[in-house]
């Protein structure tokens, strides 16, 4: 039956010759994961009279966006775990999927205890597999020897989640701790939006770890360049890692308060809680710790696509370092769970360009950055506003979402953002063809008790504020951003958080918070949100 089965072709391969038997300790829980993901489900009985060699299916990603093969393409892949006492030739060894083509081992042997990895990329090199998995839903079929010794229905998969056996050749689980060719160990990690890194009021403790050498590295070029090192979760360690500081008016030399990029896959393929990056921002410009932090906390509940944000004690090497805001990075992975996907999305950092202007000051920050893209919009806003041309710049820019950012940013007193063409970014999302402006770098805003709204110069208002009707849809804006801070309860929400980070901000040395300062900002923050509902109406008269 062997010689059978290493005959065939690869392609539409018949399994009438293959005895059907499945291992008989398949345990699939019914899992709730409030994703996009059905868990594997049993296709056939075992048959106790055939001795099934333990050889099984262990690891599989259908939807692979960070994990590079020896190619350097982003494969999908399937993991085999030889769970027996002897080595396992892989010309025994023959994988299917639902398209009926299959992959059919060589030379070599997986080793007792060892892991075997099968690329499917659609026969893209001469090891690979003849199929690729779909990720909304495939079903894989190990022979070995002439038997089938697991066959798993995957059903719909998550971008960079992977189902494995938990511990090696046990029950499935979706895991977004990638193993690949090593064990999985005893606990699933399904982390993969990085909700339990952004909960609402909790305080994460965070030890970046440095050697002396890259300590000494990072204090000499630590904003360019990264160093290796690892850090500490609340207890939970993530090694190796990349690590960097940053800021600009912000930024503080490494031993003083200092802002942290941590950079997961710098090192290794991996993402920590669904994330690639974190920042970790010192707040030296503000001394009640809520202002960035209100401000993107409204934007979200006011759906513009931003960051997501928290709490967090940093240490170096255990030395403590104070009260931080960390937040995610605007890079691939946030437009993929921000958008859905980011397959020829872009993301631009504008410096002090606007995007009726000059486009070669803009920095690149995800996807191909072809401003081409926005050649009809730049022209459509150097044209007069015309009710024709407000209907044709829909085509091209999600206008009521921009309008709610710059009206966020008024509100915020944010000078130097849109407004003022500086802090903030411009997405291209290639599924509408749309654009979004969205929020960055908050810090400075917020500047005193009494909110004022003022007007803004840059071209996306100035151009809508000529024309009747899409100046009426600005107003609008402005009487929904007020209606959002009094339903989210923007002021009481403030003073749970008050309760949660007074303690810590006061304590903290690098940048010393006496309580009196605190208790001044914190008191203008909760004053300027009680004001801000009526003096946003009054604008939007």
């Amino acid at each position: 039956m062997l010689l059978m089965l290493l005959a065939c072709t690869s392609t539409n391969t018949e399994f009438s010759d293959v005895v059907e038997p499945l291992r008989g300790n398949r345990d699939y829980p019914e899992l709730d994961t409030g994703e996009p993901i059905v868990p594997p489900e049993d296709t056939g009985d075992p048959d106790e009279n055939i001795e099934i060699p333990n050889v099984v299916l262990n690891e599989i990603m259908s939807n692979n966006r960070s994990f590079a093969d020896p190619w350097n393409e982003m494969s999908d892949w399937v993991e085999i775990y030889n769970g027996t006492d002897q080595p396992v030739a892989l010309s025994s060894i023959m994988l299917s999927d639902s398209s009926g083509e299959a992959w059919i081992g060589g030379s070599g042997a997986i080793d007792p205890g060892g892991y075997y990895i099968i690329y499917a990329n659609s026969g893209g090199s001469t090891t690979g597999a003849p199929f690729s998995l779909d990720s909304d839903g495939d079903t894989l079929t190990l022979v070995v020897g002439g038997i089938v010794t697991d066959r798993i229905a995957t059903g719909e998969m998550g971008k960079d989640v992977a189902w494995a056996r938990i511990p090696d050749g046990g029950t499935w689980e979706p895991n977004t701790w990638i193993t690949q060719g090593e064990t999985n160990g005893d606990e699933a990690y399904y982390k993969p939006r990085g909700d339990d890194l952004f909960e609402e009021l909790h305080i994460y403790e965070i030890d970046i770890g440095l050697s002396q050498a890259s300590y000494q590295q990072l204090a000499q070029d630590g904003r360019t360049n990264y160093v290796e090192g690892d850090v500490t979760i609340d207890d939970e360690v993530v090694d190796p890692i990349g690590v960097r500081l940053r800021g600009s008016y912000t930024y503080k030399p490494l031993g003083q308060k200092s802002s942290f990029k941590l950079d997961f896959n710098r090192f290794q393929d991996l993402k920590y809680n669904g994330l690639q990056k974190l920042d970790l921002y010192n707040m030296m410009a503000y001394y009640s710790g809520v202002k960035e932090y209100s401000i993107y906390k409204l934007a979200e509940y006011m759906n513009i696509p931003v960051l997501r944000v928290g709490f967090a004690n940093v240490a170096v090497n255990s030395e403590a370092y104070g009260f931080y805001l960390m937040a995610e990075t605007y890079d691939d992975q946030w437009l993929q769970y921000t958008y859905g996907d980011d397959e020829g999305s872009m993301v631009w950092e504008p410096n002090y360009g606007d995007i009726n202007g000059d486009f070669s000051y803009w920095d690149c920050e995800v996807g191909p950055c072809d401003t081409a893209v926005l050649n009809d919009m730049k022209t459509l806003l150097q044209a007069t506003p015309s009710d024709a041309n407000v209907a044709a710049m829909e085509q091209h820019m999600n206008i009521d979402n921009v309008l709610m950012m710059m009206a966020i940013e008024l509100a915020s007193g944010d000078w130097d953002g849109y407004c003022a063409s500086h802090n903030f970014r411009v997405i291209w999302d290639a599924q509408t063809e749309k654009i979004d402006l969205t929020l960055s770098s908050m810090d400075l805003t917020l500047s005193g008790p009494t909110p004022t709204i003022g007007s803004c110069r840059a071209s996306v208002y100035t151009w809508c504020a000529q024309n009747a009707g899409c100046n009426q849809r600005w107003k609008d804006t402005l009487n929904n951003l007020a209606d959002g801070v009094e339903e989210m309860r923007m002021v009481e929400h403030l003073e749970e958080v008050r309760d949660l980070i007074e303690a810590d901000m006061v304590a903290q040395t690098k940048l010393p918070v006496n309580q009196n300062t605190f208790d001044t900002e914190y008191d203008q923050v909760l004053d300027y949100y009680t004001a801000l509902p009526a003096v946003l109406r009054a604008a939007g008269q």
